[in-house]
């Protein structure tokens, strides 16, 4: 058997709801029957696209003709149409299973580091699948005295925050590692390694985990060492890094490896489904409450359950509340192609209170995106800190004749995107975001005289303004 660490999403969490009197209900469904394309897999990473609404996955084992997996592919949650290959330019990495892989929202791209291949050999190399223009393959030389070790099946996360990936732990072929690693993000990629005091987790492989970027944590859940564990630790920073185990109420789930863990960060909670506890694998669907204080439930779900299974994927789609599970394998050595949901819904009169209701918007066109441009100076658009969301806010201001700056205002942390059209719709560039800010148009003076459209976009909301250019 094989086993992987689903690869975390990137989880864009948003501020917390009033807790529900009445019980929520949580019910499973198929999405997606399996096809021939992509192959039903194991050990494969899936990352979620928020601005882009989609599943991303690289890599696995399928045990066909190829046997480890360099492709890629997409599925969009927003239209029909079910899966699409990616056809990057560029060298494609070697084929891959348990690679650790996440989306890096601002600079539109796949980050994936290590994995397994043919002869048993662990990887050490570092990848980026841009997206922006076109997508295309990249490795990457990190910066740093010294880089991680070649591994397969530890644990990678996006740190929003601090627009950094971090790595922990996983295993080569003498045994589990319990290192921690950062590896900053930006024009100079730089591996760190973070040094950690004791007390911190036993070195281990196949754990699962998830970043919240609320309680600025890592938080890590079972996997292997010696033997299965089923212990929870956080990583935070206060302001060195240190782990700290966390001690849930309840009965927790039994010890495992190869489940997997996503984040609903409204609702102060990761979810965690399936695995394999050394005899049987599993289809159990389990809560850990974080807040007020950390708790273990298992879910009574409703209707039909997916079978059970290890070395799947998953992630967590916050707009549309709902867990969505790809691939893994089960007791027959069987390999899953399907996408499932588990949609978490609230009651009747809870959505009623918390939510308002929505009203139908006109359709975007180039008459009604035109507007009076917002001077500079423009109070609404400049980010506040009073600790409240605020609504979706945009301004484009021409300072001169060479600059152009754009500035937003996010009610929520969430990815959002930045993008510019000329009046035909040809998108002029593109710029993803996850927090308030301001930032310059690069390449300004290549710009044709007419009228432009800047659009942000976060979730549901969207917001166009109309720009004469030059600015006279």
């Amino acid at each position: 058997m094989r086993f992987v660490l689903a690869a975390p999403a990137v989880l864009f969490l948003l501020f917390a709801v009033p807790a529900a009197e009445a019980a929520e209900t949580y019910t499973w469904s198929i999405l997606q029957p399996a096809a021939s394309d992509p192959t039903p897999r194991e050990d494969h990473a899936m990352s979620f696209d928020h601005a882009r609404r989609r599943l991303l996955v690289f890599g696995g084992y399928d045990d066909g003709a190829v046997d480890f997996l360099d492709e890629t592919w997409a599925f969009r949650l927003d239209r029909p149409g079910g899966w699409q290959a990616v056809t990057p330019a560029g060298e494609l990495p070697p084929g891959r299973a348990k690679p650790a892989m996440d989306y890096d929202p601002l600079f539109d791209r796949l980050v994936v580091f290590g994995g397994s291949g043919i002869g048993d050999v662990d990887y050490d190399d570092l990848w980026f699948l841009t997206f922006s223009p076109a997508p295309a393959w990249r490795q990457v030389a990190p910066a740093g005295p010294e880089r991680p070790a070649g591994r397969s099946g530890g644990s990678f996360v996006y740190d929003s925050r601090a627009r950094r990936m971090l790595l922990f732990g996983g295993r080569t072929v003498d045994g589990n590692l319990d290192d921690l690693w950062q590896l900053s993000l930006g024009q100079a990629p730089a591996w760190e390694r973070l040094a950690v005091a004791d007390p911190k987790p036993a070195g281990r492989a196949l754990q699962a985990t998830a970043y919240d970027s609320i309680g600025a944590q890592m938080i890590v859940f079972g996997g292997h060492d010696v033997e299965n564990r089923n212990d929870v630790w956080v990583l935070r920073e206060d302001p060195k890094p240190r782990w700290l185990q966390l001690q849930p109420a309840g009965t927790p789930p039994s010890p495992r490896v190869g489940a997997t863990m996503v984040l609903d960060g409204p609702h102060r909670r990761a979810l965690v489904f399936g695995g394999w506890d050394g005899t049987h694998i599993l289809n159990d669907t389990w809560e850990l409450t974080l807040e007020p204080k950390p708790a273990w439930t298992q879910l009574q779900t409703t209707g039909v359950a997916p079978p059970p299974r290890v070395d799947h994927a998953a992630v967590f789609d916050p707009a549309t509340r709902r867990m969505l599970t790809f691939g893994g394998f089960d007791q027959a050595a069987r390999r899953f192609g399907e996408v499932w949901q588990l949609v978490v819904s609230e009651p009747a009169q809870v959505a009623a209170a918390t939510h308002k209701p929505k009203t139908a918007k006109p359709a975007a066109s180039a008459s009604a995106a035109s507007a009076t441009v917002p001077k500079e100076t423009t109070a609404a658009a400049t980010p506040q800190d009073s600790g409240k969301p605020g609504p979706l806010l945009l301004t484009v201001t021409t300072p001169s004749r060479t600059k152009l700056k754009v500035s937003w205002s996010l009610p929520r942390e969430s990815v959002a995107r930045i993008e510019m059209f000329d009046r035909s719709g040809r998108r002029q560039w593109t710029h993803n975001v996850d927090r308030s800010g301001t930032y310059s148009v690069p390449d300004v003076d290549k710009l044709k005289s007419g009228t432009y459209f800047v659009k942000v976009t976060q979730g549901n909301e969207s917001r166009v303004v109309s720009i004469a250019w030059p600015a006279r």
